[in-house]
């Protein structure tokens, strides 16, 4: 299972084990194994989640909605 991580305090440097590339501060996308587990117990790392945007929601114009039968409706 892969879950976005950071570390826990600023300024910490984590490496990724295989890569031993630092984890960015905003976080990366890791494999949840016994390393990213002992680094989150251990309080070196945190989960963090991406803010969710706000849907998009597209409207359409009053006047086109309001002219148009609805389907299977009858006149």
């Amino acid at each position: 299972m892969k879950r976005k991580i950071r570390p826990a305090k600023p300024g910490l440097t984590l490496r990724h084990p295989k890569t031993l590339q630092k984890l960015p501060a905003e976080g990366a996308l890791v494999e949840l194994n016994s390393y990213w587990r002992r680094r989150l117990r251990d309080g070196d790392a945190v989960f963090c989640e991406d803010k969710p945007q706000a849907p998009v929601v597209a409207s359409e114009p009053e006047s086109a909605s309001e002219d148009k039968p609805k389907k299977g409706a009858k006149a």
